[in-house]
């Protein structure tokens, strides 16, 4: 089902009251204001929601929040685990993501949305939707040609591919495990090695999740 929260602009009081003047002051002269102001209601959450229905089925997690902390983990380097943990503890990210409110709801992810969502970005090419609006937000507010653009958003994109290729390639070899471990214990045992199968069927498992998005090409080599 559809989950999307239109953001209030007005509040009876400033929910970030609490970080006091001068912590205030240094979100407002750094990127998590300028992501909050101009670029969060440009995050391209149409191109994702018709994925969902409009009313039925169980509550997914908030699209435009999974949206940006996909980018965030891309701009920051973080692994998928790193990312939930920035989502629940990081005053910083609540406010670039405009969660004013203490609750669970609003502030956790678990690593399986995260990576339904990079694999739907992908799906629906969002990735390159994601840039081009992002990318055409910056002219209206700063004086800068897009034809010098960095090719930073081309590497981005890159590593959003590769990392939703991991997770595919570690979805095949832990079903492929999975069942091995159904018909053939005795040969899984003797065949595969003790580490491969902690990585993918015991306490190692969620290997790929701990791939920052800069090593994801070292990883799929």
């Amino acid at each position: 089902m559809q989950h999307i929260t239109i953001p209030v602009q007005d509040h009876l009081y400033d929910p970030f009251d609490f970080l006091g003047p001068k912590r205030m002051q240094m979100l407002e002269s750094g990127c998590p204001h300028f992501f909050r102001e101009y670029l969060y209601e440009e995050l391209p959450v149409g191109a994702i929601k018709t994925a969902f229905h409009a009313s039925q089925g169980l509550p997914r997690k908030e699209l435009t929040t999974a949206l940006g902390v996909l980018l965030l983990q891309q701009v920051f380097d973080l692994t998928d685990a790193q990312a939930v943990r920035q989502l629940a503890f990081n005053t910083e990210w609540h406010y670039t993501l405009n969660l004013h409110t203490e609750d669970d709801e609003s502030k956790t992810m678990c690593e399986r949305t995260l990576r339904t969502s990079r694999a739907l970005v992908i799906e629906r090419e969002v990735d390159n939707l994601l840039y081009q609006s992002l990318t055409d937000k910056l002219p209206d507010h700063f004086n800068i040609s897009p034809g010098k653009q960095r090719l930073d958003s081309t590497h981005i994109r890159s590593n959003l591919r590769r990392l939703s290729r991991l997770d595919l390639v570690r979805k095949t070899i832990e079903k492929f495990l999975k069942g091995m471990q159904h018909d053939h214990p005795r040969r899984l045992q003797a065949k595969v090695e003790t580490d491969l199968r902690d990585r993918y069927l015991g306490e190692k498992k969620g290997y790929f999740a701990q791939v920052k998005p800069s090593e994801a090409k070292a990883a799929l080599q």
